[in-house]
């Protein structure tokens, strides 16, 4: 049949790509198959259809061939099925709106080029993308042939059906929805009865593909995945309904993993893609969520119809879908996003648990003891070098392992033993009986390249070995430790030195010259071979300090010398000077300052005369080798040797990870009165190493390694093994014993440190290693029934953990011992070197409201019980759209499901004998009063206002500082997590604050904390009844500190009578005629009074406080010396006046300002140069401050956009600055940190495809979520970026 042309055809040629209606055409057409560019035989009619026109097609048959007049366009209809077509019987067609039975977009083509299909879909995928950027949806047309939708209505009446349990089918079928459903399995190798249904989904995953590279930019989520495919069907009558009835989660299902794996899809789907298969009509309808950004709106309506698939945002959208008829299919999938918030912050280091088991179990360690976590002293570096030509720690390992010494005959460069040692080994008065000792070559003491370390010629040749060694191989540590010489100078690290002396004896050097320079004068050096350098370069006083000085350290630096204990008296004395002061203990006695330090041990053997006074006695042994635990043991060989560790003090989970070892315990005693001078004192050996235990934490059974002093002498190895069997028993493993001497003889001063190095080096291997020259068991040691092996070849542990204590005893009496931890982290029992959530019992992760640790999918509290659960799977879901990366305690919801009530519903009464007590601000912190107690474990106490209109408090248990209870962080409000009772609180309170908004001093609260073993809580409201009576008020201090006290709080007076609220000081100026200074509240370093901006002189700069951010900011004073300036500080209801008086300068008058403009926010950001920016609060909503930027033309090739970085600081400071805990956030995704000065690499990241984009920075200070608290947006909805621009014309 000819067609007719219809009326309406236009002459212009029709966009390739464009939708067209057909009229015109009142007869059958041949089918055209797009694929082979030939009719297929059938005929279709083809009137007032509507399609997609795919371009030209000309005499081969073939799109894009020259065209012919007159043209004729492919077109292939929205039924699957293809025609061609004059231009005349085409009219360009828009749809309706999808709320009026239209869509969207629709579906490309299917193209014969696979580039040609890529760029359609790429084009389609980016449409999408731009509707769900803009609302939220979008409704596509698909193009499938009818053949297909019913065969796949077909093949889903033969699949087996279920219901989803009852309280998850809302998350499943939306709201209201009810039926049967079936997930789609591909498990057949030849052939899959459901084809057509694997077409459909094989749409859909396309889809999916295509907009995996879009989300991020434009939906701000990462597509990493979809759900297999889910046929939903209604049920065909009531008695399938009555079958497929739901049924109710059951504890075998949350033992199952049900509720778990449920909670990861609601918690990681982000897209719905649902394809409306066949339907006889209907509606579906979406709606905001209840917690979304416009809740009361009202929801979008869609007819259903065939052959459509709706996308919408389901982590923002929720749904009702109601079908007509029994005859309905649909299949749905979910797009994920499972790069969770608990992986960004692994990636980052932030990830923690707060509990060491769950740690350890991520970390793969499941025999053996977990990872201590906490504030600790990490071993992050270590070196040895140690004979047998051992340079660092891997040769160090291969010859502990292998079994193997470094003995050697003294070599002739060292001294001659024909003049100095008996050839027999017999005892002769003045000479040594051993020709043998462990010795470094003569190359690695002898060479030196002294212009590395920046030494002269002349200092250098007076220079012992001893120095050239600690120099060389201390820097090594330290370069090991990540350190160079550009970072050590003037930085705080501390060097401990073990070191008896040289043998490189300076009185041997100065010899009488033979040319002597003055003769006849005893003048100093001018007759002997010696100079003003010659004592520093053998004082051992000296060497301690030759690495601080070469390097610049500003560390203190300490030599020791208690003979063979002196090294590890150096890593004791290391640590304890780093360590906190906890509880009731006193402050670090060295230096507070150290950031960190370095251990070292020297030993060299250049001098005969050692050896000779040391076989006087028969303290060496005649063969020149220890024979540890041996029956020949005889006496101890000697031998050189240098070893170091780098510590490190830290909580931080990144050196956790990155630590060789963790130093758990050590311990120094003295052998006070023993059977002679040099004998061992077994039960002085006892004490020292259960001290060390007892700080550690660990009981004789956890120590799987002792390395022993171990000298093979006849009656120390006896004593020392009897006073370890005192300690180590009760035990139920065996105690691995093993020495380091009979590898390398006695290093004396350097033992310990090389028994540390040791340690370390076997519980990373959980391997303990051979002792040598372990042939017959000493008899006199005392081992019956002492589960203790003394090992002569390597013994595995079987433990992904180790505990390993070792021991060093000075002769003259001085014991030192040392216990650390370390995962294995070479061999079979290796545990893993990063963190794998999915090895862990419980993930913990912090709350951004309470900023407690939540279970990572539950939100549960990580309270002491719930982390004792083992295999825990998640047994509470939530109302529908609720959070689970909030607390429990902060989730105002309901609960679809929890199998037991939480444990703070239950009232909990705390012991009569103890008592609750506030302290606080109000008193100076310097009294404590009882709280009132009442039922249900609550504790009530009123605080009223003082003239600052703020205070703060915290509270403890019987009046005791060492059972405080306090919030996480400082200046805390009601909703932040409790701790305690313990004595960390570490000037952590809550404040009760009404200065922003304006509440008058005065103002009475009630305190009301609610006592709970597991769950504690706290809140205060106002009272507006008659108070209680109460203590006389307490009178504040107020003190001047600056330049001219050094730092220190010198107390202003009251004023005369009758002037309430009024303080006056003086002080004189100095000689530099400039003096600073602030003022702080009852000498509070977290009540300062000072100006906005540092060195303030012009009184128009705004007084801040009393608060805590007033550190580096000082008024500057500027004067005649010994000029006396007056001070004067008046404060009335929170308004704060400071006025300077000098006869010279007169007064000046600096005051504050209330409410929000107390303070002043900035942001400070890259594209201003990190020039600071006021923010202006906005006007209908106190407390929400507002401030604009425009991305700039810095394009990032690691990020792959235009860039810029801000922060939000306080007052203009850098150091007071709001910033995210993960550095790179983006907008929401990380808990805000601060005002702090901890910003430093660690700012929001805004990210641009085009540069010249507005965006918005709102500081909310209202926000009880503080990822909210500091957020950015577009001041525009985006468009496509220039280059998807380009691809969307290049796709047309």
């Amino acid at each position: 049949m000819t067609p007719a042309p219809y009326a309406g055809g236009m002459d212009d040629a029709v966009r390739t790509g464009s939708l067209v209606q057909i009229r015109g055409v009142y007869g059958l057409i041949e089918e055209y198959d797009i694929a082979t560019g030939t009719a297929t035989g059938a005929s279709i009619a083809v009137e007032g259809q509507v399609g997609r026109c795919l371009g030209v097609v000309g005499p081969s048959g073939e799109l894009g061939d020259a065209p012919e007049a007159p043209l004729v366009y492919a077109v292939q209809l929205f039924d699957g099925r293809s025609a061609l077509l004059e231009r005349r019987y085409l009219q360009e067609w828009a749809p309706a709106a999808p709320e009026q039975g239209g869509f969207d977009v629709a579906w490309p083509p299917d193209m014969p080029e696979a580039s040609d299909r890529s760029q359609a879909m790429g084009y389609c995928a980016f449409t999408v993308a731009e509707a769900l950027s803009r609302k939220g949806w979008c409704l596509i047309q698909m193009t499938d042939e009818s053949l297909v939708r019913e065969e796949a209505c077909s093949e889903a009446r033969t699949l087996k059906y279920s219901a989803p349990r009852a309280e998850l089918l809302a998350d499943y079928l939306g709201h209201g929805g009810e039926g049967k459903t079936s997930t789609l399995e591909y498990h057949r190798v030849n052939q899959d009865p459901t084809w057509a249904l694997a077409e459909l989904d094989g749409e859909l995953t396309a889809l999916a593909k295509s907009l995996t590279p879009l989300t991020g930019e434009a939906l701000g989520f990462r597509c990493t995945g979809r759900r297999k495919g889910l046929v939903w069907r209604p049920f065909s009558d009531s008695s399938e309904a009555q079958v497929l009835r739901p049924e109710p989660l059951s504890d075998e299902d949350v033992d199952a993993g049900v509720l778990d794996s449920h909670l990861h899809f609601i918690q990681e789907r982000r897209l719905c893609l649902m394809r409306w298969i066949h339907n006889s009509g209907g509606e579906l309808e979406l709606f905001q969520r209840p917690n979304g950004a416009a809740p009361d709106s009202e929801p979008t309506r869609l007819p259903l119809s065939s052959g459509k698939l709706l996308v919408f945002r389901c982590d923002q959208l929720g749904f009702s879908y109601r079908p007509t008829g029994t005859d309905a299919v649909s299949l749905m999938t979910w797009v994920m996003d499972d790069s969770s918030e608990a992986a960004k912050q692994l990636a980052t280091g932030y990830f923690a648990t707060s509990d060491a088991m769950q740690l350890s179990e991520a970390l793969g360690i499941m025999v053996g003891p977990p990872m201590p976590t906490g504030h600790r002293m990490h071993i992050m570096a270590m070196h040895a070098h140690v004979p047998g030509g051992v340079l660092e720690m891997g040769g160090f390992e291969c010859m502990l392992a292998t079994g193997t010494d470094g003995f050697v005959k003294i070599p002739i460069v060292r001294f001659d033993t024909d003049v100095y040692c008996t050839n027999d080994g017999e005892k002769e008065y003045g000479k040594s009986y051993v020709i043998h000792g462990g010795m470094l070559g003569d190359a690695e003491i002898t060479t030196f390249d002294n212009k590395f370390f920046g030494i002269s010629s002349e200092e250098v040749m007076t220079m012992s070995p001893q120095q050239r060694v600690i120099l060389e191989d201390g820097y090594t540590c330290l370069v090991k430790a990540g350190l160079n010489k550009k970072t050590l100078m003037c930085r705080q690290t501390a060097a401990f030195l073990g070191d008896t002396g040289t043998d490189w004896d300076f009185f041997a050097q100065m010899k009488v010259l033979e040319d002597p320079q003055n003769p006849d004068k005893p003048i100093p050096f001018g007759n002997v071979a010696a100079c003003h350098l010659t004592y520093g370069g053998v004082s051992k006083i000296v060497s301690a300090g030759r690495l601080s000085h070469t390097f610049g350290l500003r560390g203190s630096t300490t030599a020791i010398d208690t003979a063979c204990s002196a090294s590890l008296v150096g890593v004791a004395s290391a640590v304890h000077s780093m360590r906190r002061a906890e509880g009731g203990q006193v402050k670090p006695v060295a230096d507070k300052h150290n950031v960190d330090a370095i251990c070292m041990g020297i030993n060299l053997l250049t001098s005969p005369m050692p050896f000779i006074g040391l076989c006087g006695p028969s303290m060496l042994a005649k063969d020149g080798r220890c024979f540890t635990f041996n029956a020949s043991a005889q006496g101890y060989a000697r031998g050189d040797g240098f070893g170091a560790a780098y510590i490190k003090p830290s909580d931080s989970e990144e050196d956790n990870m990155n630590q060789l070892a963790c130093l758990m315990g050590v311990f120094v005693n003295q052998d006070g009165r023993s059977a002679t001078l040099t004998a061992p004192n077994g039960m002085a050996q006892q004490a020292c190493v259960r001290s060390s235990m007892r700080e550690a934490g660990v009981t004789a059974s956890q120590i799987t390694i002792g390395e022993c002093h171990g000298t093979g002498t006849a009656l120390g190895d006896p004593i020392e093994v009897g006073a370890l069997r005192g300690v180590m028993e009760p035990r139920e493993t065996p105690l691995l014993t093993t020495s380091a001497k009979s590898n390398i003889g006695h290093l004396e001063a350097c033992a310990g440190m090389v028994g540390l190095i040791k340690c370390v080096t076997m519980v990373a291997m959980s391997n303990a290693t051979p002792n040598c020259h372990l042939r017959d068991m000493n008899p006199h040691l005392d081992v019956d029934g002492f589960p203790a092996y003394f090992e002569s070849e390597s013994v595995e542990t079987r433990l992904n953990s180790n505990y390993a204590g070792v021991s060093s005893f000075g002769f003259s009496g001085t014991n030192a011992r040392a216990d650390v931890w370390s995962q294995c982290k070479k061999g079979p029992r290796k545990a893993a070197q990063k963190v794998d959530v999915t090895k862990a019992d419980q993930i913990h992760r912090r709350c951004p409201i309470t900023l407690g640790h939540i279970e990572l999918v539950t939100g549960e509290p990580a309270t002491a019980a719930f982390k004792k659960k083992r295999d825990y799977k998640a047994d509470v879901l939530r109302d529908e759209w609720a959070p689970y990366d909030i607390s429990r305690l902060a989730y105002e919801g309901g609960f679809r499901y929890r199998r037991a009530p939480a444990a703070e519903e239950q009232d909990e009464e705390l012991d009569p004998n103890v008592e609750v007590f506030i302290c606080g601000s109000w008193s100076g912190w310097t009294r404590s009063e009882a709280m009132e107690r009442r039922e249900g474990g609550l504790f009530v106490a009123p605080v009223v206002l003082g003239e600052g209109r703020y205070e703060m408090f915290r509270l403890c248990l019987n009046n005791t500082r060492t059972m405080e209870l306090y919030p996480t962080i400082k200046d805390a409000s009601e909703k932040i997590w409790i701790e305690g009772p313990d004595s960390k609180a570490n000037g952590r309170y809550w404040i009760i604050d009404g200065r922003d908004l304006q509440v008058a001093a005065g103002t009475a609260y009630q305190v009301l904390f609610r006592w709970h073993s597991e769950v504690k809580s706290i809140r205060w409201e106002e009272i507006r009844s008659e108070l209680p009576p109460m203590l006389p008020a307490f009178e504040h201090r107020y003190a001047l500190t600056g330049t001219f006290s050094s730092g220190h709080f010198l107390d202003m007076k009251p004023a005369a009578e009758g002037q309430h609220g009024v303080w006056e000081g003086r002080f004189r100026v100095g000689v530099t005629g400039e003096e600073e200074f602030q003022i702080a509240r009852d000498s509070d370093p977290n009540q300062l009074i000072y100006p906005a901006m540092a060195g303030a002189l012009r009184t128009t700069i705004p007084v801040r406080g009393p608060d805590s951010l007033g550190k580096g900011k000082f008024w500057l004073i500027r004067g005649m010396p010994n000029e006396v300036v007056r001070i004067r500080l008046e404060i009335a209801d929170a308004h704060v006046a400071v006025t300077t008086s000098s006869e010279v300068r007169g007064d000046k008058v600096w005051e504050s300002l209330e409410g929000w403009d107390r303070h002043q926010y900035c942001v400070v950001g890259s594209w201003s140069g990190w020039v600071p920016a006021a923010m202006v609060m906005d006007p209908a909503e106190p407390g929400l401050f507002k401030a604009y930027g425009k991305v700039g033309k810095a394009w990032s090739h690691q990020h792959g956009a235009y860039i810029e970085r801000f922060q939000v600081a306080v007052d203009g400071d850098s150091a007071q600055a709001f910033h995210p805990k993960l550095g790179d956030a983006a907008a929401a995704e990380s808990i805000v940190d601060g005002p702090d000065n901890g910003g430093a690499g660690k700012s929001w990241l805004i990210r641009s495809q085009d540069p010249n984009v507005r965006f918005e920075i709102c500081l909310n200070l209202n926000a009880a979520d503080r990822r909210q608290k500091v957020t950015w947006s577009w001041t525009e909805p985006l468009a496509l970026s220039e280059g998807q621009t380009q691809r969307r014309a290049l796709a047309n």
